[in-house]
């Protein structure tokens, strides 16, 4: 499963920016949406699944998901990163 969020528009000279979470690798990748390539990857701990861009478009929320399906972990959560830092 991957989830994928894109600001609405950016800013005048600002990148075009998608965030796709990838389950299997576990982590976030950063693709500019305008030279059609990847332009970073941030790691998670465990399997990213939705996605959501922050209003303001300064952090990008995660789902995180661990593989005990049906059973509640420290694996399940959210997780926030900082667009500027990567992290």
């Amino acid at each position: 499963v991957t989830a994928f969020a894109q600001a609405p528009s950016p800013a005048p000279g600002a990148p075009n920016l998608a965030y796709v979470s990838n389950e299997v690798s576990r982590d976030i990748t950063i693709i500019d949406l305008d030279a059609l390539r990847v332009v970073g990857t941030v790691p998670v701990v465990h399997r990213p699944r939705g996605i959501q861009l922050a209003p303001g478009g300064r952090r990008v929320y995660a789902a995180l998901s661990d593989d005990q399906p049906h059973t509640r972990t420290a694996g399940d959560a959210i997780v926030e990163i900082d667009i500027a830092t990567r992290r």
